[in-house]
Parts: structure tokens; sequence; C-alpha cells
């Protein structure tokens, strides 16, 4: 029996992990007196340098239930065992050795602290990693030409991904009538505006069944598992496009998580064609035409010759 006083939200979690990772209170407010939805917990990089830009919106999706129980716990358990303490994991900052991650954390130290956590998304099962990137390499010399393609590219970003939230959930979670899906992220990475103009875009072109159960995202200050995973996952998305176009190897984190039997991960890319079609067009002065197109899939990470067309 609950014990006099305490709330249901109270009696969720073990008081340690309460506050500080409970996915249901961030979004307990929003949906009072309705079942609860599915979440998607929601990640962004970019690189805007004047030469180049990358974008990536990636993060995973999973029930309330599985969120809260099983992989919150389980990921706050590595963080408080770790070596040094940490409020959060970083995906970028521990892969650098900054801010919390700089000494006395050493290179392994990190590395080791990475790939437990890798261990515990691939352990939790129930969830599924997606992302959309777009890249813009060489193009918009203006800082308006950039704007307008950073807002476009957010926009195919965001309605991708409701698009491939969509497309799972049968499979997924085996619900074919869900009603609800929220997406939460992390509102202190200056990601809010971008995020949510392309939100205000996307739900002009995404299917009339999809923008029918969709909540208006939820921004959070608390670092929440669910978004520190998806961190990770849009940090190394992002290393994967640039590794394309630099010509380096596939990170051995991405290729774990890819090539999960348990967890699926899907993502794709608005891309010019393969990188060699790219490379020889750019060269020669023209703006190639843009694709939306494969960028990895459950147990391919990269394709020969691939550069996220289908």
């Amino acid at each position: 029996m609950m014990q006099t006083g305490v709330s249901l939200i109270d009696a969720w979690f073990p008081a340690r992990y309460e506050t500080r990772v409970s996915l249901r209170r961030a979004i307990l407010a929003g949906h009072a007196g309705r079942p609860l939805p599915v979440v998607i917990a929601l990640a962004c990089y970019f690189d805007e340098s004047f030469d180049e830009q990358v974008h990536v919106v990636a993060g995973y999706m999973g029930e309330v239930t599985t969120w809260d129980k099983a992989f919150a716990p389980a990921w706050s358990e590595v963080i408080d065992s770790a070596p040094h303490r940490i409020t959060e994991f970083k995906a970028s900052e521990c892969r650098t050795g900054n801010k919390e991650f700089s000494w006395p954390w050493t290179e392994r130290e990190r590395m080791v602290l990475t790939s437990d956590l890798v261990s515990v998304i691939l352990r939790t099962g129930n969830i599924v990693g997606m992302g959309v990137a777009f890249c813009f390499p060489g193009l918009g010399v203006t800082a308006r030409d950039r704007r307008d393609m950073e807002r476009n590219g957010y926009a195919i970003a965001v309605s991708g991904i409701f698009n491939q939230a969509y497309s799972f959930l049968p499979n997924a979670f085996g619900k074919h009538n869900i009603q609800d899906i929220q997406m939460v992220f992390d509102e202190r990475k200056g990601f809010y505006g971008r995020l949510m103009s392309g939100y205000e875009i996307a739900k002009r072109y995404i299917d009339v069944e999809v923008a029918r159960i969709l909540s208006p995202p939820i921004p959070t200050n608390t670092p929440l598992p669910a978004i520190q995973a998806a961190d990770l996952l849009a940090n190394e998305t992002f290393r994967e496009i640039r590794a394309r176009l630099t010509g380096d190897g596939v990170s051995h984190v991405l290729e774990r998580l890819v090539c999960s039997q348990k967890v699926g991960h899907f993502a794709k890319c608005a891309s010019w064609g393969n990188l060699e079609e790219y490379n020889s067009q750019v060269v020669c002065g023209r703006r190639p035409e843009i694709k939306l197109g494969l960028l990895y899939k459950p147990g391919v990470v990269r394709e020969l010759g691939h550069w996220g067309v289908e």
C-alpha cells in the first residue's frame, strides 16, 4: 500500500533518482489526465563555420515506463560509478576531455565510461535510435543564406524524425493505435529556437496522421538520461558525416550502436548523391541537387561508395 502523503510520481522512483532522471515528471504537466505518451528524446549537433554546415537531429524513442523504470536507473548507476564526479554525460566533452572531463580524467577512463553507457543503451531494448542530418558544405556565402538553409534543414530534420517515429511504432512497440507522441529536448544547448522553427515548418508537410498524434515539444533543464543518450547518438552521427567528408573511418561507438541486434538505429541525410559525385560538382562550381537518402540502418553503418543515397 502506498504511504499516506506520497504522490504517484514520488512513488515511481527510488529517492536517489527521482528528480534527476524522471522523464515522467518532466512531461507530466502536459499530460495530466491522459495516458502517458511514447516519448522521443532529441539532441542536436551543428557546425557553423563559414565553409561548412553540418547539422544533426537525433535521439531515441521509447515508452515512459522503459525510460524511467529500466533505462534511467541503469544509466545513472554508471554515471554515479564513474572514477571522477560528473553531473551528466556530454558526448563531445567526454571525447575531447573538456570541462567536467578534463584532468584528472584520462583518455582510457573516458573511453570506458562511453563504452559502459553504450552498453546500457544496447541492454535496454524497446527503444529505437533515429536521426536526420543535413550538410551544406561550401554553400551559402552570406549569413542570410546560411540562416535560410539552416531553417529549411531543421524542417527537413524534424519532419523526418516524426515520420520515422510514426513508421516505427507498430514494429518497435507492438502498438497500432498510438494516441500521443511527445518530443522532449534539452533547452540549455541553443537548440530551442532551431527546433521550434523546424517544428512549425514541419507541421505543414508531415503526414496528417502523424500530425494528429504529435504533442508540442517540451524543453527541459533536467539532464535526463534519455536526453544524454540522444546527445551521444547525435554526436556520433555528426562525427560520421564529418568522417565521410574527410575520408576517415567509422567510429567504434557508432558501429556498436548500429550493429546491435536489440536496439534498431536508422538515420537519413539530406545529401547530393555519392561523395565522389558531390565533390566533382562542387569543384566545377555547380550546386548539386539535394536528395534525402539513407545514412545508416540496422546492421549497416556505411556501404561501399555510400553517401546517404539509397
